[in-house]
């Protein structure tokens, strides 16, 4: 006889197996959404400016608050007819009424609001969210970092050179694929009408090439989070769309929009891990705001394999006196020349901290400080001799170490065990599309979708507050057990 595995088995399992998924509740989820810092924040904002548009033109039939409340629903269940049919059943709706009432009681139509559908949150966003986009996304963004410190975010014990894994900023860029697989121009037959009509499509979705080389037709996204480093425990601090129309017309431009505010509100990160887009003028930035960029070199054209002259360094030799040196690099590595059997040989250098100090300008001057190995194929006198060179400087130089020279190269094991970190980004990524129907955006248009990425936001950072309340209140009940 096969035995089977039971629901109840299955659960137990995860509970009694650390590092496991141990699922959160429906229910706790949603009650959540009652003490989250964004959702309050987001639906006061609404208020706002729905107030302020009441003031100049019509006012509003519908409940601001109710129908935020059904669209924080619909990112949670990944269906609005399924939070239609739920709000529906017995006294549910009076009873998430009457909690929202205490939270908001300026929204006078709330009392008496009905259940809310599709057509009147559609409307709210059309008319209230869309067209303040820029000042809700601020305001996800500011509530969410609170959150995120809250639990942990910014509070590592680790260096500038090997930064701790809550110290670590993590992003990716995203494509939502769009709700039609249908292209703008793509036409059908009409049976009924005998004539031919244009197929719906999603008007600001283009092809775009993922990491894995597929193509994809949807609107791009760039997601900024951190982590804890515990299963679970990820948070969404940003999403920035990729619009032309925006002026982020890059990964990295849209990065840069928000990365200033994030390191402002963060001043412990220590590190942003990013796939090769990071590269360039790119990486000068990255230093600028205080962050040592985790990113191993781009090199599509092989040029970046090449020994490119840096500059001459200063190095302190071990008796103290001082020498310069010329340093080069090449794939990340900085090098000096040594001698080994009559012939050239390159001697990479061991990169032992990094140190940041303030600028006039506000920006940070970054330096890696390097060790000459013992035992290399050099003057034995210079054997631990230190350096440092400045990762930032202005100008074609700074371009040129952004191109060839990185504080840890990727042969390191150093940096494999931070950029490993950059996983938990498509865990991330998948978890979100997930909770979209067939994995494909729910709306047309990238501002839409915009806004239906900012409660997503508010849902995955409330599920991960979840996972830490319940880690912390486990690891205290363990102590006061012990």
């Amino acid at each position: 006889m096969i035995k089977t595995r039971t629901s109840e088995t299955r659960i137990l399992r995860r509970t009694q197996n650390p590092g496991r998924d141990v699922r959160i509740a429906l229910n706790r989820r949603i009650q959540a959404i009652f003490d989250d810092e964004s959702f309050i924040a987001l639906t006061d904002e609404a208020l706002r400016v729905a107030a302020a548009d009441a003031a100049t033109g019509r006012p509003g039939q519908q409940s601001v608050v109710a129908n935020m409340f059904f669209r924080q629903l619909i990112a949670i269940y990944g269906s609005a007819r399924r939070v239609q049919a739920e709000l529906r059943h017995g006294r549910r709706w009076f009873h998430y009424r009457r909690q929202l009432e205490l939270l908001f009681p300026d929204d006078r139509r709330l009392r008496f609001a009905p259940v809310p559908n599709t057509t009147s949150a559609t409307r709210l966003r059309d008319q209230t969210l869309k067209p303040d986009a820029a000042r809700f996304q601020a305001v996800f963004r500011l509530t969410a970092i609170n959150t995120a410190a809250r639990c942990g975010i910014g509070c590592g014990t680790g260096t500038n050179l090997e930064p701790a894994v809550n110290n670590t900023l993590l992003s990716d860029g995203t494509v939502l694929k769009a709700a039609s697989k249908y292209t703008p121009g793509t036409q059908a037959f009409c049976d009924t009408h005998k004539m031919f009509h244009d197929r719906r499509s999603d008007p600001d979705a283009s092809y775009n090439t993922t990491g894995g080389g597929e193509k994809v037709f949807g609107n791009k996204f760039v997601i900024v989070s951190a982590m804890t480093g515990h299963a679970n425990e990820i948070f969404m601090l940003d999403v920035i769309p990729v619009s032309k129309t925006e002026g982020t017309d890059s990964e990295m431009a849209a990065l840069f929009t928000s990365l200033p505010s994030i390191v402002e509100q963060l001043p412990d990160m220590q590190a942003l891990a990013f796939d090769k887009a990071l590269r360039g003028t790119w990486v000068t930035d990255t230093w600028n705001l205080g962050l040592q960029p985790v990113v191993s070199i781009y090199d599509k054209t092989g040029k970046s394999t090449d020994v490119i002259h840096i500059k001459q360094i200063t190095f302190t030799l071990p008796n103290g006196k001082t020498k310069p040196i010329d340093v080069y690099a090449t794939g990340g590595h900085a090098m000096i020349r040594g001698i080994a059997s009559g012939d050239d040989h390159w001697i990479p250098l061991h990169s032992t901290k990094v140190t940041f100090h303030p600028n006039v300008s506000g920006r940070e001057r970054a330096y890696t400080h390097y060790r000459v190995p013992t035992g290399s194929a050099c003057h034995p006198s210079h054997w631990g001799a230190t350096g440092e060179i400045r990762m930032n400087p202005t100008g074609a130089e700074g371009a040129k170490i952004g191109e060839h020279l990185r504080a840890l190269p990727a042969d390191d094991e150093r940096y494999a065990a931070i950029y490993n970190r950059r996983q938990m980004t498509e865990s991330l990524n998948s978890w979100i599309k997930a909770q979209l129907p067939g994995r494909r955006a729910r709306t047309y248009g990238q501002a839409n979708q915009n806004i239906d990425m900012l409660f997503l936001g508010v849902a995955r950072n409330t599920l991960s507050e979840l996972h830490y309340r319940d880690r912390i209140a486990n690891v205290t009940a363990t102590v006061a057990v012990g």
